[in-house]
Parts: structure tokens; sequence; C-alpha cells
């Protein structure tokens, strides 16, 4: 008996194995429609409940839009959402085991919901506005909720000066509306938005906020500037010809008599050997980073909404390594790595004082008359240099240099197949570009030696000269 039992099920796995995987799933469809009453002026959607709730039937609808619509002379505003659940869907990570069912026995389901949110009985009027708005001649509705005190005869949606055109502002012949709250203290007139954070009507200034709506600023004046828009997770920047505003808040210390933007330099002033790009390539951490001047202070405006401060840096200026990212400021004898300070914890400046001129990017460092600094944190070390070619030939140790100040050969005394050259008392360093290569070369000016400059093993490895 137990023989035969397992035979027919071996027998019926034999069957659904030999089903065509790849076949089509078969799908179950379901629809229900959800009627709403209408709603209490200030009713939020999410507050109605349904009057009744059934299968979907044919109803015959006039849509006014793809929203509004008209049915048995009544007026609705009418949603429909669908969901489709499929029985293998892929592309996550973990492994769905219903993918081993034969295509034919996978069950897929199509979901769809209808909600008819009724607005008036007078639906022969119904006359959709714009932005969400409409009207049936008696009554505004935004959406579901009917607003109170709203003109249906003069009742307009508008989109004012340096607002985005789905901003949802309006206006009667007595109120100006944003997302269908009257705004206390505006008058019909024109509005002018900057940048979505203020609102300059009739003189005054208002501040819009997504949380609170917007509220009168009577601290800010109305001649308004943007100098710098808002981009995801970095605010905009403001000014009213007095104070300096970033996401609607004063910037403690700024003034706009002694505030700038400031644009990236290139070629860096008094630095001849850094090289940089004439215009800034955005692929960086801080792509869309700011910075500007506040007297002789430099802000830095990074992700995440934040400001750090360079203080006393009347001189300075930013710019970005040719064949590099990395994004560096110079001022006052100091360099700053702007890509460091945008992602360090708090307001933390990370700056190194460099000695006589600064030269690079060469094998992925700076270089000054003391040594290699370090283009990522600015530390300074042994640079490019590795192994035993690092003990011996490092040009400082604990930043005092060991065999004289290190300079730069001018280009034409740079060897053929080399980019960039410096030279002390005891070596020379020749770099093939602004990174590192194995063809990076070490000279001892003593004898002559030719070592390899990267080479971490053991010993010295001789470094062939290149032809």
């Amino acid at each position: 008996m137990r023989r035969a039992r397992l035979a027919g099920l071996l027998a019926v796995a034999a069957t659904l194995l030999s089903l065509p995987a790849a076949g089509l799933a078969y799908t179950v469809r379901s629809c229900t429609e959800y009627w709403y009453p209408p709603a209490k002026p200030g009713q939020s959607i999410s507050d109605l409940r349904p009057e009744r709730t059934n299968a979907c039937k044919h109803h015959a609808i006039e849509m006014r839009s793809d929203r509004f619509g008209v049915i048995d002379g009544q007026g609705y505003f009418i949603t429909t959402d669908v969901n489709t659940s499929r029985a293998c869907a892929g592309g996550g990570p973990a492994f769905n085991p219903s993918c081993l069912i034969p295509g034919p026995l996978q069950r897929n389901e199509v979901s769809e919901v209808r909600n008819y949110y009724r607005l008036t009985q007078n639906g022969a009027s119904l006359r959709p506005l714009g932005q969400g708005y409409a009207t049936d001649g008696r009554m505004v509705f935004s959406y579901t909720s009917p607003i109170a005190g709203a003109d249906a005869a003069s009742f307009q949606v508008f989109t004012p000066q340096g607002a985005a055109a789905d901003a949802a502002w309006a206006r009667d012949r007595t109120r100006i509306y944003h997302d269908e709250t009257p705004v206390p203290g505006m008058a019909p007139g024109p509005v002018t938005v900057f940048d979505e954070t203020f609102a300059v009507n009739g003189g005054r200034v208002y501040e819009i906020d997504a949380l609170d709506g917007i509220k009168l600023r009577p601290d800010v004046r109305p001649s308004l500037t943007v100098l710098a828009f808002a981009q995801p997770l970095y605010s905009n920047v403001i000014s009213d010809g007095q104070h300096i505003y970033v996401k609607g808040k004063p910037l403690d210390g700024a003034r706009a008599a002694t505030f700038q933007m400031l644009p990236s330099t290139c070629p860096v002033p008094g630095l001849p050997g850094l090289k940089c790009r004439s215009e800034l390539v955005r692929n960086t951490t801080a792509s869309n980073f700011r910075i500007a001047r506040s007297g002789n202070d430099i802000l830095y405006f990074g992700e995440v909404y934040k400001v750090v401060r360079i203080r006393n840096a009347p001189d300075f200026v930013y710019f970005q390594l040719a064949d590099s990212d990395e994004l560096l400021g110079i001022g006052g004898n100091r360099v700053f790595q702007l890509e460091e300070m945008g992602s360090a914890v708090g307001d933390t400046v990370v700056d190194r004082t460099y000695v006589g001129r600064l030269n690079g990017p060469a094998a992925g460092y700076l270089v000054d008359e003391i040594g290699f600094i370090s283009l990522h944190d600015l530390a300074r070390g042994s640079g490019p240099l590795c192994g035993q070619v690092s003990d011996l030939a490092t040009p400082e140790r604990d930043g005092v240099p060991r065999f004289g100040p290190l300079k730069r050969l001018p280009e034409a005394q740079v060897p053929a197949g080399f980019k960039i050259a410096f030279e002390n008392t005891r070596y020379r360093y020749l770099f093939a570009g602004a990174q590192s290569t194995e063809f990076d070369t070490v000279i001892d000016l003593r004898d002559g030696r030719r070592m390899r400059a990267n080479w971490c093993g053991d010993g010295i490895q001789p470094q062939v000269a290149r032809r």
C-alpha cells in the first residue's frame, strides 16, 4: 500500500514538474468601491469613513477633469488605486520559493479600489479650477473638502512670481489662499515667492513653512534676493539687504553688506604649482556645496544643512585639483580640505599650515618645502614613498625638514617620462603624474642610485629608468 501511495505521489510530482515553468501564471482580479459622504470644512480626507461599500459596478461618469466627475447629477472627487501582487516577484535580494512552482500554477492578484467622495448635489455646475480646487458655483472645494468662506464667484488659482507651478496658490476678492488655507494678513494683489521660503505681499514678508503653513515675518525686509537656491539636503541662502537667511533663519554674525557667494578660482593666485580645474566637476560627495565670504570669515555650506565657519581668511579661494575630485581651499598659508569638512562631525575645520610654495597634485599628494601632505585628510607623513625608501628619503620627520627645503624643479629640468619633480640636498623625487604609479622614482644624489618610490616589499627595489 505504501509503495502504491509513493508511486502515486511521484506520478503527480512528475506531472507538475513537466508543466512549462515559463508558462503564464493565472490572475485573480477583485474590485471594491467605497462611497463617502460630503466632508465638512477642514475635514481631512483621512478622517472620512465610507457610508457604503460594494463590488465595483459600471457607472455613467462624466469626468470634468482627471479627478472631478459627475454621477447621477451629483459632483464627486474620484480616485482609483490598483495593486498587483505577483506570486513570483523577482528583483529582490532574497530567493522567492514561489518561483519554483510551475508557471500555470502561480497565482497573481490584481486588486482595484475606487473611491467616490461626494462633494455637491449640484453636479451640473461642478467646474474644476486646477491644483485640486473645484467649484459648483456656490462653494469652493479643495480635493474632498469645502473651503469655509471662499467666494465661489471670484475664486481662482494663480501662480505667484517665483513660485512652483504646482504650489496651490489661490485667491478670491477678499483673501489669498495657500494649500486651501487663507493666509492671515495677505490681501488680494501681487505675491512674489523667493525659493519657496519667503513670500512678499503688500510690502510684508511671510515665511512658507511646510509644517506650520505661512506666517508673517515682520523681522524680514521685503527687498529679498536669493543668493543660492535650495538643493536636496542643501539649504538656500537669501538676503534682505540687511541680514542673511538660511532655511528662513538669520545667519549668526552675517551682514548683507559684507556677504558674498564665492565662485571657484583657477589658477590659484600666487601658487602656479597647484594644478586645478577651470570648472568644477560636480561628482564629489559635496556636489551641491556653496561657499561664501562673510567679512573676513568663510562659510562652507555643506550637506544636511551644515554650515562651517573658517575664521579670519580674507584671501581665501577654493578650487578643484586637476585630475582629482578633491575640493580644496587656500587662505593665510593654510590649505583646507573642504570635502572632509563637509563629512566631519560638527563644525570641524580640516586644515593644514604649509610652508613656502604649495605644489601638486603629485602621486596623490600636495608638496610644500617641508614634504608631502595627503590630499584626503591633509596629514603629513611619508607621502607616496613606501618601505625602506620611506625610511631613507622621507623629506621630513615630525614636521621638521631632514635634508633642507624641498623645491620643485623647473619643467625644463624634469626628465622625459615624468610630469613633476622635486629636490632637496639629498634626494630627487620624480613622479609620473597626479596619482601614484610604479614609475615614481627617488634618486639618491650622492651616488645616483634610483629607487622605486612606492615599493613596499623587503629591501629597496631598484627603479629601471623610463625611456
